[in-house]
């Protein structure tokens, strides 16, 4: 059994407020697809997940001129913002934490297609894991 010490809880903390606060992007994207996917001009069809791209494209192309649709608009940039907030925050945690979380997370970037908010959920997920298991020593 592991007690987790503090920096473990912080990023444990961060990892799942960024899940909420991703999944809180994808509702807003989710109430936001049909007003928006009402408004697209005719080649544009209907998009199956709606991104910050998608945003970016439609935004020109559409009329905001009811407050309702700019109300969804409002709430899709505000959902990427506070998403952009916690991962720039998980970087900032993950650069002052022990140096032993700082080595797992590289071990396991380096495997194929494991960016840092995969390395980092899974230490955050998993708890305490010496690098010396990763590496192989």
């Amino acid at each position: 059994m592991w007690v987790p010490d503090a920096a473990h809880e912080a990023l444990r903390d961060l990892v799942c407020t960024r899940e909420a606060a991703r999944q809180d992007q994808q509702r807003a994207f989710d109430v936001w697809e049909i007003p928006a996917a009402r408004r697209l001009p005719p080649a544009g069809g209907r998009q199956k997940h709606w991104t910050n791209k998608h945003l970016d494209w439609i935004k020109p192309q559409v009329r905001f001129d009811q407050p309702a649709f700019l109300d969804y608009v409002h709430e899709v940039e505000r959902a990427a913002d506070r998403l952009q907030r916690l991962e720039k925050a998980i970087d900032e945690v993950l650069a002052t934490a022990p140096v032993e979380i700082q080595e797992v997370v590289r071990a396991l970037q380096a495997l194929r297609g494991v960016g840092q908010l995969v390395a980092v959920s899974v230490v955050a997920e998993l708890g305490r894991c010496p690098a010396s298991a990763i590496h192989g020593s």
